[in-house]
């Protein structure tokens, strides 16, 4: 006897799909101002100057104003106290209006990853797939509830990428504003900013029909021209900050030459007399033992503890994830199987393009992580993890 085949009707898929977001909307709203109980020390510093500016247009200290494109205070960014302020007009009260623009962010950021799959495979079903996915995801959906800077510029960036993905010709060039909020919305990915455009502008070459001539592709500059400004853009802006703007913040300067990994760090530096005392005294001591090779084994160590597997789909350690609502990794088990069934299946299909961009702006995504001192892998690498989902 032979089964009947169920397939899924127009009108189910859109009760479905609606079933699903409001389910979305209601695990993120409710007890929204009892969940978490309280506000850590960065999203306080945000939220307080929220109120400032929402009440006088300066900051809590008086001399910060949403034009400056000054951090609001040393640790922190440039424009995510301008997003959240207009918030506290509202009369839900302080909890709910200090966390409605994470909810917001947090619903629709899995549509700017479903647009970004269907941009790259041109497959309905993987955009469907990708933004159930994404909806409960248990990192985007963490950050609904919690007031952060690294959510804010990750949606900027993701929505710019999406823009540039799913326009043609200079209409690409409409991602530039998302870039730049994003750029100004998070200090940590500032620096990942022109690899993201370079990356685009490799991806609008890879298109081009494959019979072209290189001459040809050069001179198609309707195709070529917006990525080539994207990523000028992106060096630009970065350009602009470190020689105009990041001089002028002493506090910021100390922070950041703090944490960065570099040979004369102090995690570097200890990591060498350890491993000098320890060594036997041969000639080739001094080639594998400093400070040098230390910086890069540093690096890729991070780079290997990014995608470990434990951290990404079961349980993420507490000391990489200090402002939690759970413990639970950005990524459910299920979900390890699904990338891996993904990535098989695109190159199986020869979608080659889609996956280098993919490949390429994940290993952009961890870069703040990796050269960073400390390791938080909840935030820092948090622009991989839309990523992944997209090749599941």
């Amino acid at each position: 006897m032979t089964l009947p085949k169920f397939k899924l009707t127009k009108s189910y898929k859109i009760w479905l799909g609606i079933g699903l977001f409001l389910a979305a909307v209601g695990t993120r709203c409710v007890f929204l101002n009892l969940i978490p109980t309280a506000f850590s020390h960065d999203e306080l510093a945000y939220l307080i100057n929220a109120v400032s500016v929402a009440v006088s247009g300066v900051g809590r200290y008086g001399d910060w104003s949403p034009l400056s494109l000054k951090p609001v205070e040393a640790s922190l960014a440039e424009l995510p106290t301008l997003f959240l302020a207009g918030f506290f007009k509202l009369p839900f009260g302080p909890m709910i209006d200090g966390r409605l623009l994470p909810v917001l962010m947090s619903l629709t950021l899995p549509f700017l990853v479903a647009s970004i799959s269907w941009s790259l495979f041109k497959s309905r079903r993987a955009a469907e797939f990708s933004w159930a996915l994404a909806l409960f995801n248990p990192w985007i959906w963490q950050n609904g509830r919690l007031t952060f800077d690294i959510p804010i510029s990750l949606w900027c960036y993701v929505l710019g990428v999406a823009i540039f993905l799913r326009f043609q010709s200079w209409k690409k060039l409409l991602a530039l504003m998302p870039f730049w909020l994003g750029f100004y919305s998070y200090q940590g990915f500032k620096l990942i900013l022109p690899f993201i455009c370079l990356n685009l502008s490799l991806f609008t070459w890879l298109e081009q029909k494959p019979e072209w001539g290189i001459w040809k592709k050069l001179r198609n500059w309707k195709k070529l021209g917006p990525g080539l400004i994207t990523s000028l853009f992106g060096i630009g802006l970065l350009s602009y900050y470190l020689i105009f703007q990041f001089n002028a913040q002493t506090a910021s300067q100390t922070r950041i030459a703090n944490q960065i990994i570099t040979p004369q760090s102090q995690v570097v530096s200890e990591a060498v007399n350890t491993d000098r005392r320890l060594a036997l005294l041969t000639p080739i001591n001094n080639l594998f033992i400093n400070k040098y090779a230390q910086t890069v084994k540093e690096i890729v160590g991070r780079y290997l503890l990014v995608f470990n597997g434990r951290e990404l789909f079961y349980e993420i350690s507490a000391s990489n994830s200090p402002f939690a609502v759970w413990n639970h990794g950005p990524f459910y088990l299920i979900d390890a199987l699904l990338i891996a069934v993904g990535i098989i299946a695109l190159i199986q299909r020869r979608q080659i393009s889609g996956l280098l961009l993919l490949g390429g702006l994940g290993l952009t995504g961890v870069i703040p992580a990796v050269l960073n001192q400390s390791i938080w892998l909840y935030f820092r690498p948090s622009f991989l993890f839309p990523l992944l989902l997209i090749t599941a």
